[in-house]
């Protein structure tokens, strides 16, 4: 009787190790994805930011690009009849 009590002990530790192993390796992967969440998340942001920054870049070319915009000095222009 002693013999078998003495195995069911042994399995019973070695169930509770084994399930001891489980949770430290569980809890480090949650917080191994929690850091990966936040990088994702400081991602977005940055991401969110550089496209707020080229939607004002081809607001203000769009702005430049239009000729009635500005007034063209005279001097800027040809005259007529020349070829230079």
């Amino acid at each position: 009787m002693f013999g078998f009590t003495k195995y069911a002990l042994i399995a019973v530790l070695t169930g509770a190790l084994a399930l001891a192993g489980l949770l430290v390796w569980e809890k480090a992967k949650t917080a191994r994805l929690g850091s990966q969440i936040k990088r994702l998340v400081a991602d977005l942001a940055t991401c969110s930011a550089r496209t707020q920054n080229i939607k004002e870049d081809k607001e203000s070319d769009a702005e430049v690009g239009d000729a009635n915009n500005f007034d063209v000095p005279n001097r800027w222009l040809r005259s007529k009849g020349t070829n230079n």
